[in-house]
């Protein structure tokens, strides 16, 4: 009896949870599913943009930087971003502000020649990333990713609980019957669906949370196991000299290649104060991740000289790495493209799992209340069955 009473209870938790964040569980998923392959899906809509040999040597950075620039608001005196290829067959990137927001300014490192202009904000990228990260409503926006990831985890587990066979049933509950039909072929479709998708929503869920309340999960983890990556990324205090020029593009680039001499270059960010310290992100050999990177370096923007680094090879601890695989478990990138996939697929399940748990919530609910009408009609005096017994009792002596 208290077991049947707590599965009531669950059930009724799972179902809800399901009718009314469910929409919401799709749309992580959906959006979740792109960003495993945004860069890959960017190209491929938008190949204009970055078509270029980049297996030739390269133009100084500084020229290609120029190019740049010509098409930037300020040129490249405000906050710019240089993203580095990840392809040979594609052109570097730089950001900066054009007609008063982000833009994407991609240069042909052989020529300089700029192919491309495109809004940031206005890119399809961009509103899929931001809709995924933040439902495209700033910090509001993670205080509902907030929510929307706990009761993902609680919807797993009582999903789990109740498709948990009874002993000798462990087959039945990975499969579906043969030629089900109806109620029974969208209630097996929820259940195998589920079980099979559990492992993948459960961790999606988890690192997903993580991405929201990371600076805590930071604090929590440096305090136990000891962390310095989180420190990494932390802008370092520096003394500089009014007036002095700042530091080149190129001369950026040739420190951070002879810091990590095997390391490919991901990201160079020029802050929008010369005053603030550079940083150059890069990626090493044996890093998980396929874009980005965990080796960082921080440069002072006058002298060059090297004020803060991060070297993922050599300085990461217990605590890094268990830092660097919360991110790289959630988008799929710790198990190479395999895991991609795995990861892909399954932000797709949440929708098969709504659609079929609604379908089966709609067949109980018209069984409800066919049950429900049924009973009406047999308690109304005009009912057959009611005529009848009247007739049978009027009848007795």
């Amino acid at each position: 009896m208290a077991l049947q009473k707590s599965r009531k209870i669950w059930l009724s938790v799972h179902k809800w949870l399901g009718l009314v964040l469910g929409i919401f569980f799709v749309l992580q998923g959906l959006t979740g599913s792109a960003n495993v392959f945004y860069r890959e899906l960017d190209y491929m809509a938008n190949g204009w943009l970055w078509e270029a040999d980049s297996t030739q040597p390269w133009l100084s950075l500084d020229v290609l930087a120029r190019a740049a620039a010509s098409r930037c608001d300020d040129g490249l005196e405000g906050d710019v971003r240089l993203e580095f290829p990840y392809r040979q067959d594609q052109a570097p990137m730089f950001i900066c502000e054009v007609g008063g927001s982000d833009a994407f300014v991609t240069v042909d490192p052989k020529t300089a020649e700029v192919l491309g202009i495109r809004d940031d904000p206005g890119s399809l990228q961009y509103i899929i990333y931001y809709l995924h990260s933040e439902l495209l409503l700033g910090e509001d926006g993670k205080f509902l990713l907030l929510v929307l990831a706990v009761a993902l985890l609680t919807s797993t587990l009582t999903g789990l609980y109740l498709w948990w066979p009874r002993a000798g049933k462990w087959r039945w509950g990975f499969r579906m019957r043969r030629n089900a039909s109806g109620f029974l072929f969208w209630f097996d479709l929820h259940r195998v669906g589920g079980i099979y998708a559990v492992l993948v929503l459960f961790i999606a869920a988890l690192t997903g949370l993580y991405q929201v309340v990371s600076p805590a999960v930071h604090d929590s983890i440096e305090s136990t196991l000891g962390a310095r990556f989180p420190a990494a990324y932390e802008m370092p205090e520096i003394a500089v000299t009014e007036s002095a020029p700042t530091i080149s593009w190129q001369s950026i680039l040739d420190t951070a290649k002879a810091e990590f001499p095997e390391a490919a270059m991901a990201e160079i960010q020029y802050p929008m104060d010369r005053r603030d310290a550079i940083l150059v992100v890069t990626r090493q050999p044996g890093e998980r991740r396929v874009h980005g990177g965990d080796s960082v370096l921080w440069l002072h923007p006058q002298s060059g000289k090297v004020v803060g680094k991060f070297d993922s090879a050599t300085d990461a601890g217990a605590g890094d790495r268990v830092l660097l695989s919360l991110f790289s478990f959630h988008t799929g990138q710790e198990f190479g493209l395999v895991h991609r996939w795995l990861v892909f697929f399954g932000g797709l399940t949440p929708a098969l799992l709504f659609v079929s748990g609604f379908v089966v919530w709609r067949y109980k609910v018209r069984q409800k209340a066919g049950v429900k009408q049924r009973k009406k009609n047999n308690a109304s005096p005009d009912s057959p069955s009611r005529r009848v017994q009247t007739t049978k009792a009027g009848d007795m002596p």
